[in-house]
């Protein structure tokens, strides 16, 4: 069941890059991040790309996200993708726009035993939440907090980083 969630999350995430563009579409942001995954304590660190899909009212952007993560593991190989449609909301403040996504991961993890390499690919949904500081800015730091959860244990990770708007 979860499978076919995500399947349907994922052709949604195509449908709304390829949307009809508007005003937010000119947005595009790109930087660095770094995190921490508390349930598995571990650092990890990657990048972030941003582009503006639609204004869905005066105060609410639609975003498509993807990102891309390396954990920091010792004698393990583990990366991570993601895909996520934040709603940023204008709160008539130049310095936050809070906003919340919903996404879908994809996690590869790979150990190299005596035995031979041992991998595993697994899929996951987000449910993310954070706030884009100086909006109307050139860099954009950001903060968030993400939840997944699927084929691999549950996770709760905070991580921050900035982005760079063109």
């Amino acid at each position: 069941m979860l499978h076919r969630l995500l399947i349907v999350g994922a052709a949604l995430c195509v449908f709304a890059f390829v949307s009809a563009p508007d005003e937010a579409s000119a947005q595009f942001r790109i930087g660095p991040h770094i995190g921490y995954n508390f349930d598995g304590e571990r650092l990890f660190a990657g990048a972030d790309a941003w582009i503006g899909i639609t204004s869905l009212a005066p105060t609410i952007e639609l975003h498509g996200n993807v990102g891309a993560s390396y954990y920091f593991v010792e004698d393990v190989t583990f990366f991570r993708f993601d895909v996520n449609l934040p709603f940023l909301f204008d709160v008539g403040t130049p310095i936050v726009k809070p906003y919340v996504a919903p996404g879908l991961a994809l996690a590869y993890v790979s150990v190299d035993t005596p035995l031979g390499d041992i991998s595993d690919t697994d899929v996951a949904a987000n449910v993310i939440g954070g706030g884009l500081f100086l909006p109307d800015e050139m860099i954009n730091p950001f903060a968030q907090l993400r939840i997944s959860f699927g084929d691999w244990d549950d996770t709760f990770e905070l991580m921050g980083g900035a982005m760079f708007k063109f």
